[in-house]
């Protein structure tokens, strides 16, 4: 069968953010937690955040940035995902490789890109090293998980960090994850989150890097 549209799961997640003011960027204390604007491990750290909970400093490239971006991208995407066959695993190495040279390209919204970097220069450490890493909505739950399917990136630079975003969000259009999707009959397209953690020197603390679940890591979402 071929990946559902992404159309659907766009109108859902709009219908839970509606009327929610527009934020790019979420820092702790910014207001309402919610998974449709965070994703999972965004949600995650905002809730041990506010329990006082000792946590790296940290801040989210929030789903609104994600679904803009893309949006100029939708009828290409959904062209792609539609040629997807789960029985052919050439129709997906073939889709996931045109979402993300185009994902890879794709330009911020007003000014996302620049509230993004603001909230980077905001650490105050010209030599810091930070993790991205995604925040999917839904992406671990009763029915399906997707623990190891998406790209972390470590000890990212300041100026490499939009870009780490970008190669972010085009990993949720993996190979192994639209395999997955396709399996678990999910949508296509769940906006994601963009987690962002400043690494210390040396960190080799709590949940940074899930292993693949299948000892290869490449891509995914």
């Amino acid at each position: 069968g071929s990946v559902p549209k992404k159309r659907e799961a766009k109108r859902a997640v709009g219908a839970k953010t509606r009327g929610a003011a527009r934020r790019a960027v979420f820092r702790a204390g910014d207001g309402e937690i919610a998974e449709a604007r965070l994703g999972g491990k965004g949600v995650s750290l905002a809730r041990l955040t506010a329990a006082g909970f000792a946590v790296p400093r940290w801040f989210v490239v929030t789903t609104d940035v994600f679904t803009a971006a893309l949006e100029p991208l939708g009828r290409e995407i959904d062209e792609a995902l539609a040629a997807c066959s789960l029985d052919d695993g050439a129709s997906l190495a073939r889709a996931a490789a045109a979402i993300a040279a185009m994902v890879r390209d794709v330009t911020f919204v007003g000014q996302d890109e620049s509230v993004l970097l603001a909230a980077v220069s905001a650490f105050g450490v010209k030599d810091a090293f930070f993790a991205v890493r995604s925040s999917a909505v839904g992406e671990d739950g009763a029915s399906a998980s997707f623990a190891g399917q998406m790209e972390t990136y470590l000890y990212v630079r300041p100026h490499e960090v939009v870009e780490r975003v970008r190669d972010s969000w085009a990993s949720a259009f993996g190979e192994r994850v639209l395999a997955y999707r396709l399996f678990r009959e999910r949508s296509a397209e769940d906006p994601v989150g963009r987690l962002r953690e400043r690494n210390g020197e040396g960190d080799r603390t709590g949940d940074r890097t899930p292993p693949s679940p299948t000892g290869a890591r490449r891509l995914a979402f």
